[in-house]
């Protein structure tokens, strides 16, 4: 099912057309929780309080992101609020959904590349350096992208 007009931005869920069309995995963890605080300091705290809830009084609240990909993909709802790599497992297994980048041409959205730290004192510095060399390499870059990492990211969660 096709939401009533065309998606501009994140804050264009909260519209009263979309009342149990939406959905989005609970805000408690991971890159949910990233989203929902990028956007209250992004938009400040009364804006995104007042997004947020009337979001919460017309959205469905679906535990984990890949859910959320899952159930648009399957027409439980038009529109989630989810990742891109939730997004290629939904449609690897058949799921029937779009990307949807939004606020393009406004505020921009929010993106979450991986990343890669060294613990200090470690007892192996300098293997711990070569790996984070190699992760950050244009090779690894091509064997993720060969190996179509987004859509197999959310296998086992």
């Amino acid at each position: 099912m096709a939401p009533p007009f065309a998606i501009k931005g994140i804050a264009d869920l909260a519209d009263p057309r979309l009342k149990d069309k939406v959905c989005m995995a609970r805000p408690t963890s991971g890159a949910t929780v990233a989203h929902v605080t990028a956007l209250y300091l992004l938009w400040g705290p009364a804006k995104a309080r007042a997004f947020f809830h009337m979001l919460h009084g017309m959205a469905c609240s679906s535990g984990r992101k890949r859910r959320v990909a899952d159930q648009v993909g399957a027409g439980v709802f038009s529109l989630g609020l989810t990742d891109s790599d939730d997004i290629a497992n939904a449609l690897v297994h058949g799921g029937q959904l779009a990307l949807v980048v939004p606020d393009q041409e406004g505020d921009g959205t929010l993106a979450m590349p991986t990343t890669v730290g060294l613990v200090k004192g470690a007892k192996n510095e300098a293997n711990a350096k070569k790996l984070i060399d190699f992760l950050l390499s244009r090779a690894a870059e091509q064997k993720l992208i060969d190996l179509n990492s987004r859509a197999g990211a959310c296998e086992t969660e």
